[in-house]
């Protein structure tokens, strides 16, 4: 007892919400308000979306300040800015891992 809905499911209500909205994106907030869903649960759902997007051939689903969470469709550039500016993030945290623990051992 007590096993919560599949990732999967939040994730198409997510998407469903999303592809509505399109091309203005949702901020968490509204996408609770449309899916009818608790925080925790949309959370759940974007990571999932994120995560299955590339194999079901959708295109990602970014984040932004103006927009909030938007699913990009025809806009290349936009996805090469993202992909930058994740891999700066990652390679920070990589940078900073080897010179705070490893170098000094």
């Amino acid at each position: 007892m007590g096993r919560g809905v599949a990732a999967h499911v939040h994730a198409e209500a997510v998407l469903s919400a999303l592809l509505e909205a399109h091309p203005v994106g949702l901020t968490i907030v509204q996408l609770v308000a449309a899916t009818e869903r608790t925080r925790a649960q949309v959370h759940i759902g974007l990571a999932h979306l994120r995560k299955v997007a590339a194999a079901k051939g959708l295109p990602p689903v970014i984040w932004d300040k103006t927009w909030g969470y938007r699913i990009l469709e025809d806009a290349p550039e936009v996805w090469i800015r993202y992909e930058r500016a994740f891999f700066e993030s990652v390679h920070h945290q990589v940078e900073n891992f080897i010179a705070g623990i490893l170098l000094p051992h």
